[in-house]
């Protein structure tokens, strides 16, 4: 089994729960995100805000859907002062969400992340002599939704992947849409709004359960 199979069977249970839910509400979420913009601002300032609802909507959203299972354990996280994310387990996965300008753009490297890339092993070990080596089958993983606007002048949803992170920060070694995944169609016709460049800004970036401890 090489890697790409191995990791898309490790997700399977993901797939087949929280994150088809996930998925199947991602155009709602984002239409959800514009109307807590709009109803806070009415001026230009709006456009500066649509990346931080995107950022509290699109965790909430994971974060409700989740305490649905009985076998996932969820949590809310500070990252720093108003800072917040989402951080759920299944099994032997963690899962946490962030916000890029396009699906192939790396996501900041920051504490939290690097903490949960180091602590489970099959990050850890991604990246050998440019191959990826398969994790065994005792290890966790951790896998990053990774999610975006079609464009700055269009709100609506762009792209919902899901991806691991390779131990240097510098290339995905996994990253697949999750409307494919989830065999669930595009709400909206990209090729005729290609996703581009989102100025995020400084975007923003998730108290563990038992079980989850980014340390």
């Amino acid at each position: 089994m090489n890697y790409h199979n191995f990791i898309s069977k490790r997700l399977q249970p993901l797939l087949d729960g929280v994150l088809r839910d996930y998925t199947s509400q991602a155009s709602d979420m984002y239409k959800q995100a514009q109307d807590n913009t709009k109803s806070k601002y009415t001026s230009r300032i709006a456009l500066n805000a649509q990346s931080y609802d995107r950022h509290w909507t699109a965790n909430e959203r994971l974060y409700e859907l989740a305490l649905n299972y009985d076998d996932i354990v969820v949590d809310i996280l500070s990252n720093k002062k108003n800072s917040f994310y989402t951080v759920i387990q299944q099994d032997n996965v963690v899962v946490t969400i962030s916000q890029v300008s396009s699906p192939g753009e790396m996501v900041r490297n920051s504490k939290f992340r690097n903490n949960f890339a180091y602590r489970y092993g099959a990050n850890r070990s991604l990246f050998d002599d440019q191959t990826f080596s398969v994790p065994s089958l005792d290890d966790t993983i951790y896998a990053v939704i990774l999610h975006g606007p079609i464009s700055q002048k269009d709100a609506n949803i762009g792209f919902l992947n899901i991806a691991t992170i390779d131990a240097n920060f510098s290339e995905y070694s996994y990253n697949e849409s999750l409307f494919e995944l989830c065999s669930i169609k595009h709400p909206f016709k990209l090729s005729e709004a290609p996703v581009t460049p989102l100025d995020n800004g400084n975007a923003v970036t998730i108290k563990l359960k038992s079980g989850i401890d980014p340390r």
